[in-house]
């Protein structure tokens, strides 16, 4: 049986399961963030911040029963050469399930039909590797690699760059 999880707008009651992303420092750095601690305003203002930006498409990832299990948003959308990049989080107990193939193939399906981008960008720090292989798995190429990109915890991390054409 196949789960229908989709994509949907934010709801005021999506904020503690947005809270508990946003806290979550071994996710944040995942996705290449500088992790701390965020307070309920901070995270709406994050929200608000990404609904009333021209420059990104931000939405809820949802379960089968309409509950918050992640989010996915296009950000640095840039309309003259029609590229963005993309980004994601989905919950841990709803991962390898097949909710990453639904929503990102959702999200490109949006992005190409209704904002004409023809070109989406996803950066992932390189030790991910299970984020590596999901997008690889839907088609996105590698472009290349940015050495020591990012500092956290003491270090710098290498980010892939990976790309994707979409049939516009």
């Amino acid at each position: 049986m196949e789960l229908v999880c989709r994509i949907r707008e934010f709801l005021d009651s999506d904020i503690n399961f947005l809270m508990s992303l946003r806290n979550d420092m071994e996710l944040q750095y995942l996705l290449i963030t500088h992790p701390k601690p965020n307070s309920t305003e901070q995270v709406k203002n994050w929200i608000m911040n990404k609904i009333n930006s021209d420059k990104t498409i931000f939405f809820v990832i949802a379960s089968p029963d309409n509950k918050p299990i992640g989010f996915i948003q296009a950000s640095d959308i840039d309309m003259v050469n029609r590229i963005c990049k993309i980004g994601l989080a989905i919950e841990n107990e709803w991962r390898r399930r097949g909710v990453f193939k639904r929503v990102i193939s959702d999200m490109e399906n949006y992005l190409s039909g209704s904002m004409n981008i023809r070109k989406i960008v996803a950066e992932i720090l390189c030790v991910n590797e299970s984020s590596r292989k999901a997008f690889e798995s839907v088609g996105y190429e590698m472009a290349g690699i940015l050495k020591s990109h990012y500092y956290n915890n003491g270090e710098y991390h290498d980010i892939v760059i990976y790309e994707k054409f979409t049939s516009t």
